[in-house]
């Protein structure tokens, strides 16, 4: 989630407000992408906003919100529109006098695209987007809270974890109470508050997930 976080903020000032001039692929199939814009109809689209939401980053277009997940290797690189294209591009789009690439080696990556709803401004939609009500269309199952967001407390991932049985290390990283915890963030934070990872989640108090 950090990660994403930065590339969501250094590419709002990038993007939001240009129109999208031609769109490409590689044709190679990512985790549900397969491989095609038939149909995306991305020439001519502006950039309302970008926003994140769990690991997924999402441009808010004019007429559709594109999806993007970057998985394990997956990278966003903007660049001059005449610089030479890294091979394992899978994504490219061309803004006037640049190009913004979605590389993925491993493929371990997603994209998806949604038609834009009716009647709902781009900054409706973003809000929307953070609190969960696109969570079907960026993720096969639940996303929890987000970590960054107003609200967010030590008691919602206590009462959470009621009846839990399950390793705090795992529980933390499924994402459907928390988003945006992997493996090294979950180690780092709980080695930081002195909670062993395969203590079961329902056994911590109140005090302990304040730490966390």
């Amino acid at each position: 989630l950090p990660e994403v976080e930065v590339i969501c903020q250094g590419l709002q000032p990038l993007v939001v407000g240009k129109a999208i001039v031609s769109a490409g692929c590689s044709g190679q199939r990512l985790r549900t992408f397969q491989g095609r814009l038939t149909g995306w109809d991305l020439e001519g689209e502006t950039v309302q906003a970008v926003c994140r939401r769990s690991k997924h980053l999402i441009l808010v277009l004019s007429r559709s919100m594109l999806g993007l997940h970057l998985g394990m290797s997956g990278q966003l690189i903007w660049r001059a529109h005449n610089e030479p294209m890294p091979i394992h591009t899978h994504l490219w789009l061309y803004f006037s006098g640049h190009r913004l690439d979605y590389v993925d080696p491993r493929r371990f990556g997603d994209l998806k695209r949604l038609e834009r709803p009716a009647g709902l401004s781009a900054g409706e939609l973003v809000a929307g987007l953070m609190q969960g009500d696109w969570d079907a269309w960026l993720s096969p199952g639940p996303l929890g809270a987000e970590p960054l967001a107003q609200g967010f407390s030590a008691d919602l991932l206590f009462q959470a974890s009621r009846g839990v049985q399950q390793a705090i290390k795992p529980w933390l990283m499924r994402g459907h109470v928390m988003v945006g915890v992997g493996n090294i963030y979950a180690s780092e934070a709980l080695y930081a508050a002195g909670i062993h990872p395969n203590r079961p989640a329902g056994r911590l108090s109140r005090a302990r997930y304040a730490r966390l």
